[in-house]
């Protein structure tokens, strides 16, 4: 198809084609425009290039040959004449740069779904971030927490073996968990220090508690004995590491 009306009269100039009829469609009774052959090529060109100008459309069929009566060597092909810029008949406007209200909408849609979810997504981020921070920030309370702990923790066992076991005045020795530790107890003025008689469910206790020390720390004699040294010199610390064993 020959895109317009200039490109169909150069179609005619080079192939010296005299005479030609104008149709909207293939047949006899819709004809646009035929050439006379009375006047010559280029006033024919000049009033075809007149009346196409008032007769617009998307399709015209142009039928052409070297004269009216030629018998052979005859064309025949379509063509446009539509204004530049202009919609085709029968099709909707679509100007360059511009759109129709359906795709405006569906675009203003598309932006605006785009936006919620990168908004959604940096949400979700910051929320990650926040969770992540205080997870960060509760394992740090607990580290530091058990790291302070820790040294009442292990003074507390040692006043607790050092108060419920007599002092002596020779080396005694305690068997706890399958093994034995033999602890040097130095003599006590016993104008310092009273004998505390223990009764037997007592002893049992304590001996109860021994062994479940020992098995969970080797160190089990030394911790009781700095918990007893920090009760005895009335340690403040003592006092911290009771209140958070015994409430």
């Amino acid at each position: 198809m020959i895109a317009n009306v200039t490109n169909v009269i150069e179609w005619l100039r080079l192939n010296k084609l005299m005479y030609w009829v104008v149709q909207l469609k293939d047949t006899d009774n819709t004809r646009v425009f035929e050439s006379d052959d009375k006047l010559s090529f280029e006033d024919n060109l000049s009033t075809f290039q007149r009346v196409m100008d008032v007769s617009s459309g998307s399709r015209f069929i142009i039928k052409a040959s070297d004269g009216k009566d030629a018998k052979r060597g005859k064309f025949l092909e379509e063509f446009r004449n539509i204004p530049d810029g202009a919609p085709a008949v029968g099709s909707s406007p679509q100007l360059s740069g511009m759109y129709g209200t359906t795709d405006i909408d569906a675009i203003v849609n598309k932006r605006i779904e785009e936006y919620e979810q990168k908004q959604e997504l940096a949400r979700l981020k910051a929320e990650r971030d926040e969770y992540k921070r205080e997870a960060e920030r509760r394992q740090s309370v607990g580290e530091q927490f058990m790291e302070k702990s820790l040294p009442y923790i292990g003074t507390l066992g040692q006043f607790l073996l050092q108060k419920f076991i007599p002092a002596a005045t020779s080396p005694a020795t305690i068997a706890m968990a399958g093994f034995e530790q033999t602890q040097q107890v130095e003599p006590q003025n016993n104008t310092e220090m009273e004998e505390i008689i223990f009764t037997d469910e007592q002893t049992d206790r304590i001996e109860a508690a021994l062994q479940k020390l020992a098995k969970a720390d080797k160190d089990c004699i030394a911790i009781i004995e700095k918990i007893a040294e920090m009760a005895s010199t009335k340690d403040p610390m003592f006092a911290m590491a009771k209140s958070m064993l015994i409430k």
